[in-house]
């Protein structure tokens, strides 16, 4: 978290030019004590300051606040309340996220004054975040946009596609192709564009890089840690104190967020939060949220509207009329890659399961001696000893872990971005049945048994199942076989989507009242299988048959 010592730092960074040896550090404790009476006559202002500032906080005297002084004493979960300050999460993702891609190593003396700038004093955080700073920075952002965003993102999504409809609809938007309605009760050529696909991608996009500049719902702001803004990296004093003080943040945290990636569990001082939030904060909540899965997430959202325009330029040049099948098969197609793709993404999560069942806390790395007795010492006087914490981690703590992030499932408003590329493609083709004359029982038996029906009840399982198969048979083959598996699993997904379309087209040809009965079958089918109905029946299941 610094740029010496600090929380989840690269491996490379070496100790700072003062460190001294742990032994003789804690034999020259009363020397150092000395060095901080100075530090205070050289700067009475500060001490001053920080000691009449909130006279009903309690402030520890300097030197059992610094690092000598809380392995000595075992303070490591001492308040530093005169550093204790955040920022909000949406103002870290300003100017595209440039807060977390950069580590404060790679930063000059002004640049690291800027961060502690955009900090300010709190008692309490919300959020406490955790990271490696060993991991890129712009997977990060990704994660955090998608995460804070997503809910924006969707409503002014459909909302502009709903609008790009309306305008295609009555052609105040140019419709410059053509679609051929072969319909039994409808054939005519009808004006045909990609807007409402268009609206849907742009839309997503923009709204997903502007949800940080959104003001805080009900006017109730959230403060979170985040260590390279709430650790002062241009002062070497402060900057310890406030790297050893990570214990008092995240006692006073009311949860730990993890942004987990593949090197995380290898920092000891990533584990040292863990330990630390847990002993301090029974009742806290540790949240894991993997970034690999927004990373897979947007792969997906952009392979569904490349799927969508494919789809729009088979209509409109009129492919599809005596191709059907081989037009399905060339647009879906790309889908290949993203099975693929999903089922190499997804080893990451078997390797955090992996990781916690072997867990081992020598095996940590650590850039300094002196860092790994302090969280060593630490995590000894919490748990008891090296085996409890271990077993702690391998069983507890990896039960709440895979449980706070919900794996295999992506959070509904993920699933309901990538279905938005599928109805969008629908709603295109309705567009054009409505801007060509086409009779109002047609284009409302597009409506419930094409976007409704197939686009949303029947793609929602279908991409669910696609998902799961992908984290089943995610393990690695050899040779070609690791191919053939993902080509399997895309058969699988193509078949059940494909036979969904003919459902589709044929309950639209036979009228309106068996449009409305596919749409309320396949809706069932999702409210099974993606709502969790089958889990609300369970419960309503024993409920009634519990005795009154």
């Amino acid at each position: 978290m610094g740029q010496t010592t600090s929380c989840c730092c690269d491996e490379e960074e070496k100790p700072p030019d003062d460190f001294v040896p742990s032994k003789r550090a804690l034999a020259d404790l009363d020397e150092y004590e000395d060095d901080v009476d100075e530090y205070e006559d050289d700067r009475p202002e500060e001490v001053e300051a920080a000691r009449s500032s909130e006279p009903d906080v309690f402030i520890p005297e300097l030197s059992i606040l610094s690092k000598f002084g809380r392995l000595a004493g075992n303070t490591h979960l001492e308040v530093d309340a005169e550093l204790t300050r955040g920022i909000s999460l949406r103002e870290s993702l300003h100017n595209f996220g440039s807060l977390w891609r950069q580590s404060p190593t790679h930063m000059d003396r002004e640049e690291q004054r800027k961060l502690w700038s955009l900090s300010r004093p709190t008692r309490t955080f919300n959020t406490f975040i955790s990271h490696t700073w060993r991991t890129a920075g712009r997977w990060k952002v990704l994660s955090l946009l998608f995460q804070t965003g997503s809910h924006f993102a969707l409503a002014c999504s459909w909302i502009c596609v709903a609008a790009t409809v309306v305008l295609s609809s009555t052609q105040i938007l140019p419709m410059p192709f053509t679609y051929y309605s072969n319909l039994p009760e409808f054939q005519a050529e009808c004006p045909f564009a990609p807007w409402p696909l268009a609206a849907g991608l742009l839309t997503s996009i923009i709204a997903l890089l502007a949800s940080p500049y959104l003001p805080e719902r009900c006017g109730r702001e959230t403060t979170c840690f985040i260590d390279v803004a709430s650790i002062n990296q241009a002062d070497p004093v402060l900057m310890e104190r406030g790297v050893y003080g990570i214990g008092g943040f995240l006692q006073v945290s009311g949860e730990l967020q993890v942004l987990w990636s593949g090197a995380y569990l290898s920092r000891l001082w990533c584990i040292f939060e863990l330990a630390a939030f847990r002993i301090s904060n029974l009742s806290g909540r540790i949240r894991l949220t993997p970034i690999f899965i927004e990373a897979g997430l947007l792969v997906i959202i952009l392979f569904t509207y490349l799927i969508g325009f494919v789809f729009f330029l088979t209509f409109a040049f009129n492919f599809h009329s005596g191709l059907r099948l081989a037009c399905w098969g060339l647009a879906i197609s790309p889908s290949i890659a993203v099975v693929h793709f999903m089922r190499l993404h997804v080893r990451t999560k078997h390797r955090l399961v992996s990781e916690l069942d072997c867990f081992d806390l020598d095996q940590a790395q650590c850039s300094s001696d002196f860092d790994r007795q302090f969280i060593v010492s630490g995590i000894l006087h919490w748990y008891g000893s090296k085996e409890a914490f271990t077993a702690y981690v391998r069983g507890p703590l990896r039960s709440e872990l895979l449980k706070s992030a919900g794996m295999p499932n992506m959070p509904l408003p993920y699933l309901l971005l990538i279905i938005l590329g599928a109805m969008s493609s629908s709603l295109t083709t309705l567009s054009a049945l409505w801007a060509g004359g086409a009779p109002v029982e047609v284009v409302v038996k597009q409506l419930v048994g094409g976007t409704f029906g197939l686009e949303f009840f029947w793609f929602l399982p279908c991409v669910k199942l696609t998902l799961y198969l992908c984290d089943r048979f995610s393990a690695r083959r050899l040779g070609m076989c690791d191919f053939t598996w993902s080509v399997a699993i895309f058969l699988v997904f193509f078949g059940l989507y494909y036979a969904g379309d003919e459902l589709a087209t044929l309950v639209r040809a036979l009228g309106m009242l068996p449009s409305f009965l596919w749409c309320f079958c396949s809706f069932v089918i999702c409210w099974l299988f993606c709502f969790r109905g089958r889990e609300r029946l369970h419960r309503l299941t024993i409920r009634s048959a519990s005795p009154t």
